[in-house]
């Protein structure tokens, strides 16, 4: 469960990183120079902020319009079966005809 909440937050912090550069760029290219650099960064700052809140409560509404309560609950194992484990052993062999035969 931890590994799954850092993947989502790395995954997140490079979409606001990303964004937040489109956002400078975009504001330089309207601006056409660095001067008042501070109240731009600040500006940008709050946009982005807004803008990931509005992210982050739609995709909580998508969770709880696809029926997430709040816990994730594990899905049963499935059964190996017959196929399953033919293809397991068909794919060792293939490792292993590999590995000798270089």
């Amino acid at each position: 469960m931890l590994i799954l909440v850092i993947q989502f937050v790395y995954h997140y912090l490079f979409v606001i990183a990303e964004q937040a550069q489109r956002m400078r760029w975009a504001a330089l290219c309207r601006k056409g120079s660095q001067s008042g650099s501070f109240r731009l960064a600040a500006g940008l700052v709050g946009v982005l902020f807004a803008r990931s809140w509005q992210r982050a409560d739609g995709i909580y509404h998508a969770m709880l319009a696809r029926g997430f309560r709040g816990r994730f609950v594990p899905a049963p194992p499935a059964p190996v079966r017959a196929p399953d484990a033919l293809f397991f052993s068909t794919c060792l062999a293939g490792c292993l005809a590999i590995r000798i035969l270089l």
